[in-house]
């Protein structure tokens, strides 16, 4: 069975919800690995450092915030991951659109030209709860299938 992990890329300062991420990963059926650094380089290269390291596996990146331009640097400096995750990009700096691979993007308030995601009160969701939001969708998601 091919190993399956999912990369959680930080966003500025050092935010991202660890708990709601590692949450995100175990439903979809993937092993959570959290990037410790959050600077685009270094980010970029602690990534590609671990996708390497764990040889053969399918994996997805999933990026909060300034996340999402360090996926889509990695994504451009080789990494192939089977999805991009991009969750509330800021779209004045980050390009994500059209990048070579399937890419899954989820606006917020900040996110402009991506849409903002509304959540179940009808109200536009904020960037501080963007990652809550998208684990929200995915817990629907799986009460509708009943996994």
């Amino acid at each position: 069975m091919t190993k399956k992990i999912m990369y959680g890329l930080k966003g500025m300062n050092n935010i991202f919800y660890s708990d709601v991420f590692i949450e995100y990963a175990k439903l979809r059926g993937y092993e959570p690995v959290i990037i410790e650094q959050w600077s685009v380089n270094n980010a970029k290269q602690e990534l590609l450092q671990k996708i390497k390291g764990n040889g053969d596996h399918e994996y997805i990146i999933y990026g909060y915030s300034l996340g999402v331009q360090t996926g889509r640097e990695a994504i451009y400096a080789g990494a192939k991951p089977i999805e991009f995750v991009a969750v509330g990009p800021y779209s004045e700096v980050q390009s994500v659109d059209k990048l070579p691979v399937k890419t899954v993007i989820y606006g917020d308030t900040s996110s402009g030209r991506y849409g903002i995601s509304i959540d179940e009160k009808g109200k536009p969701v904020v960037h501080s709860r963007i990652m809550h939001h998208v684990l929200k969708l995915e817990k629907d998601k799986h009460d509708k299938i009943g996994r």
